[in-house]
């Protein structure tokens, strides 16, 4: 959300700390509302009232885009897999984008220079950030119109938001 907003509204934790659904909103310059809702970790909390509620929200919701946050180095994706499937039985034409977050830790580590030509580059950061997006479009592409590496503004840590436009090009997949 802090991304999004380019402000430090949601307050970040290192494990999962939230069991509501926070809201923010954003006004446009004609005075249109957007609600973005950050829901529950369900993968990381294993309480199904947490994915009910998830659930319920999307079912019940006007519009909807849901981004499933995932880290590059996190390959353990089959309970985001029973997820999607599971929400897209209830909502079947939801449009889901896949964000692969955190590819700046991927090898070699201490390289962290964009710009990066992700998709075709032969960089080894390239080639690493393009083979966790890869994996993530293989276990969960069946899923989602989008799979996107990005990297989120942090400036407890010195990052910079990279690649985050990638979200608004909407249907190429890697």
């Amino acid at each position: 959300m802090n991304t999004f907003f380019k402000s430090e509204l949601a307050i970040l934790y290192v494990s999962p700390s939230t069991d509501i659904i926070q809201n923010y909103h954003w006004t446009t310059d004609t005075g249109e509302i957007l609600n973005l809702c950050d829901t529950p970790g369900y993968e990381q909390v294993k309480r199904d009232d947490l994915r009910d509620l998830v659930i319920d929200f999307s079912i019940k919701a006007d519009l909807l885009l849901f981004l499933l946050v995932t880290p590059a180095l996190d390959p353990a994706l089959q309970i985001d897999v029973d997820f999607l499937k599971e929400i897209k039985a209830e909502v079947t034409d939801l449009p889901i984008i896949i964000i692969v977050t955190q590819v700046d830790k991927l090898y070699p580590i201490r390289e962290w220079q964009p710009s990066y030509i992700w998709k075709i580059g032969n960089k080894p950061k390239e080639i690493s950030i393009r083979e966790a997006t890869g994996y993530g479009n293989q276990l969960l592409g069946n899923y989602s119109k989008l799979v996107v590496p990005i990297i989120i503004n942090d400036v407890r840590d010195g990052r910079n938001t990279w690649n985050l436009d990638e979200l608004s090009l909407g249907d190429h997949q890697p």
